[in-house]
């Protein structure tokens, strides 16, 4: 496992397949958001509706919004259900088990679509099989303005 792990932090050398796309969704679940950022630069592009801020633009962005789902998280786990690669893009399908520290617990299927460029990620976007508004949306708002990430 070691060498997976060097691996995803040599960001100048990550390829789109599906050993990186599995240590990636490991990383998040571990809540490692240094080997997390050292796929993402300042042109990078993450959108996730679970987050208050949906479209993250450029490394530092990012940066705060995962701080912000990390620090609210007791814990986090995605199972990789279904890949497909194909030369620069991949979409993965997943099954998150989520944990906020507040005690719910969050199951749900997830898409995320990931294009790379320059062997950084370009695009992280997340397409979820419901709506993002009424009560969870409404809570992740106010959660982050009451604890956003000093960063």
């Amino acid at each position: 496992m070691r060498f997976l792990s060097e691996k995803i932090m040599m960001a100048n050398n990550y390829e789109l397949n599906r050993e990186n796309i599995e240590l990636l969704f490991e990383s998040f679940s571990n809540k490692d958001i240094e080997k997390v950022m050292s796929v993402f630069d300042n042109d990078s592009i993450f959108i996730d509706a679970h987050y208050p801020e949906k479209e993250m633009i450029g490394a530092h962005s990012i940066r705060r919004g995962l701080s912000w789902s990390i620090n609210n998280m007791s814990s986090m786990k995605f199972t990789i259900l279904n890949l497909w690669i194909s030369e620069d893009k991949a979409s993965v399908e997943v099954f998150a088990q989520h944990k906020l520290k507040i005690g719910l617990k969050l199951d749900f299927k997830e898409v995320f679509i990931i294009e790379i460029k320059n062997q950084k990620i370009k695009r992280f976007e997340a397409f979820l099989p419901y709506p993002p508004f009424g009560f969870v949306n409404f809570a992740s708002k106010l959660i982050w303005k009451i604890f956003k990430p000093k960063i």
